[in-house]
């Protein structure tokens, strides 16, 4: 998955969740390890819950759908 800043790495919660909104179906599974990861270091808070929702939600429709 390509970011806007190429070579850094997505250290703020906000920004996870701005890319779950965002992400194209083929990032889906790469961004949810990633923002799984996220919560097993950093511990869990509401803005990487939401991101994971939007995540999973958006998986579970492209499932439906195919």
């Amino acid at each position: 998955m390509k970011f806007k800043k190429a070579n850094k790495t997505i250290d703020n919660s906000r920004e996870f969740l701005d890319k779950a909104y965002n992400c194209k179906s083929s990032e889906l599974k790469e961004l949810l390890e990633k923002i799984e990861a996220k919560i097993k270091s950093d511990g869990n808070n509401e803005t990487l819950s939401r991101a994971k929702s939007v995540i999973t939600t958006k998986m579970i429709l492209e499932k439906e759908k195919s």
